[in-house]
């Protein structure tokens, strides 16, 4: 069975707001498994893609995400993504040996070090990037126009409430 088919028949399902705690609670189960449901499918949509274009899997592709986006450390990688350190090291030796990234002594405290993309991992990042705004523009490109635009303000304003 796929992951797909086992994620419930009520996701999806739209829940009637209410001032009510116990729906507003029945409220954030179903955001989350509708949250849980879309990150999931669209993971077993785009590994494949990225193992076969990139050669890489979706969390080397965040580490790489991370790096391009100014984590230029092991320990900011570790800190943005939650994974222990022993992890990072791990998937870093992955990167270094796929030609994508490199180490390099910081100039500024030569304790350190600080990983950079080659030019072949900017193109992966740029790439990978390009294969999610693919995918996600597909996505939004099945919603009706109202309901898109309506969707996008309240994402903008969860994304908002989180900062």
């Amino acid at each position: 069975m796929s992951s797909s088919s086992s994620r419930g028949k009520d996701a999806g399902k739209a829940v009637a707001p209410s001032s009510d705690p116990a729906t507003s609670t029945a409220e954030a189960a179903a955001f989350l498994q509708n949250l849980r449901a879309l990150s999931v499918s669209i993971g077993e949509q785009i590994s494949p893609i990225l193992e076969k274009e990139q050669g890489v899997d979706l969390r080397l592709c965040f580490i790489l995400h991370n790096i391009a986006e100014g984590a230029l450390y092991p320990s900011a990688i570790a800190q943005t993504t939650g994974l222990p350190n022993s992890l990072i090291s791990k998937h870093i030796d992955q990167l270094v040996k796929k030609g994508l990234i490199a180490r390099n002594l910081d100039s500024q405290d030569t304790r350190r070090i600080r990983l950079t993309l080659t030019a072949k991992g900017k193109r992966a990042q740029r790439d990978t990037a390009d294969i999610f705004t693919t995918l996600a523009h597909e996505r939004l490109a099945r919603i009706p126009a109202k309901r898109r635009i309506a969707f996008l303000a309240v994402l903008a304003d969860l994304a908002r409430e989180i900062e």
